[in-house]
């Protein structure tokens, strides 16, 4: 089969990646598969090019339809319009799917024969927003599962705390991101702050964060054990934080929509510890593994909870999370399989409210009141769980009317 995947460009990011690992996959699966990189190549270029011919831009049209692909799988984060519409008009004879980043039905999703959506909540949300009308699947991103295998992780602690100048013996906590503040929360230095109140051996790695971060970490009274790392390159380097760290905290104000880092971090023998957003995308409870229950966390207090309940465990349980954890990814998320799972011909309808709401609501055991706000299958009902999880006081919330209401006079 002739596959084109399409994705914005090929530079770094989590949209990208997933588009790289499909294409990959796709030929390992022995398909003819090839890349538009709509606009620009970017850093992935010189890996992907070795495996995957690369079309650069629009431009491209008239080759790509001469070479008359069946399947196009769109990334519908960043494609304009008009030049999906062109590809799709070029291209008559072709199967459209998309993986849907957002879970927002995208401007040609009537043009789409299968819409992905990245999780059960994902698929919810996408639904309540006005995709109920067109067909879609639970499709996650792909992980590249040998590329990220757990090291030494004794080797690994010795070499990321002799480069970084971090005690050996510390409790190292880890957090690697994106620098934009949605990806991230001031609530994970306010755990950190209450953690190491009370235990000294505490230690934060914060990697590529936002200035709203960067701030917190300035007003924090124990700035002296939080490091800062600008940016790490190269899968190879990744892997040596991950694997150095005790514990992964993941805590984003607007959730994720899968959220690359978790599987990422558990390969590598971390288990990730994160915080539930009913209020926004929610991916990262699945991604971690509902199974692992005491890593899900409904509440900012819960997070620090369930951090000094893991320290409290030993080694060989530790291990066993471990490895529970890497099994987990490996079952779900690798690459082959996913990519298999998206050249399914036949996708099963997924009514979520039914196959997985009720796990979810039901582990995590929200208030009387979030529980409420979930159930009415409202868009609007449900940004309000923001104030009854308490991940914003009350107090805030007619304040924030007042300016919501003020942005929309001025628009």
């Amino acid at each position: 089969m002739k596959i084109l995947t399409v994705v914005l460009n090929l530079d770094k990011g989590g949209t990208q990646r997933a588009a790289q690992n499909f294409a990959e996959a796709y030929c390992l699966l022995d398909h003819d598969s090839r890349i538009l990189s709509l606009y620009g190549l970017g850093s992935r270029y010189e890996e992907v090019k070795e495996k995957c011919k690369v079309y650069d831009g629009i431009g491209t049209i008239n080759e790509i339809q001469d070479w008359d692909p069946d399947l196009i799988h769109i990334h519908s984060h960043g494609p304009k319009y008009e030049d999906i519409l062109l590809l799709i008009e070029k291209c008559k004879k072709a199967k459209i799917i998309e993986t849907n980043v957002f879970s927002v039905p995208s401007p040609w999703a009537s043009f789409v024969d299968t819409s992905f959506q990245l999780s059960f909540w994902a698929n919810w949300i996408f639904n309540l927003r006005g995709g109920s009308k067109y067909k879609s699947a639970i499709v996650p991103y792909p992980v590249k599962t040998e590329s990220f295998a757990n090291f030494d992780k004794l080797e690994c602690r010795e070499l990321f705390c002799e480069k970084y100048d971090i005690d050996k013996s510390a409790k190292l906590l880890g957090r690697i991101g994106q620098a934009f503040d949605g990806k991230w929360s001031v609530g994970l230095i306010k755990v950190f702050n209450e953690l190491k109140k009370e235990d000294d051996s505490y230690h934060l790695v914060v990697v590529n964060p936002p200035k709203s971060i960067l701030l917190a970490i300035d007003d924090s009274p124990y700035k002296k054990s939080i490091t800062v790392i600008d940016k790490i390159i190269g899968d190879e380097n990744l892997q040596l934080a991950y694997s150095a760290f005790d514990l992964t905290v993941v805590i984003v104000e607007q959730g994720e929509s899968f959220g690359m880092v978790i599987p990422e971090s558990i390969l590598c023998g971390t288990p990730v510890v994160t915080l539930s957003t009913p209020w926004a995308d929610n991916s990262q409870l699945e991604v971690v593994g509902l199974d692992q229950k005491e890593f899900l966390c409904k509440n900012i207090k819960e997070v620090e909870l369930s951090i000094v309940s893991y320290f409290n465990k030993s080694i060989h349980v530790r291990k066993e999370i471990q490895e529970i954890g890497v099994q987990h990814i490996k079952d779900s998320y690798d690459y082959i399989k996913v990519a298999k799972l998206s050249l399914a011909s036949n996708f099963e309808e997924v009514n979520f409210s039914k196959c997985k709401f009720n796990s979810i609501n039901k582990m995590l055991n929200y208030d009387f009141f979030t529980q409420f706000l979930i159930k009415l299958n409202s868009e609007k009902a449900r940004k309000l769980t923001i104030y009854t999880t308490g991940y914003k006081p009350l107090c805030l919330f007619p304040i924030d009317v007042i300016k919501f209401l003020f942005r929309r006079i001025i628009k």
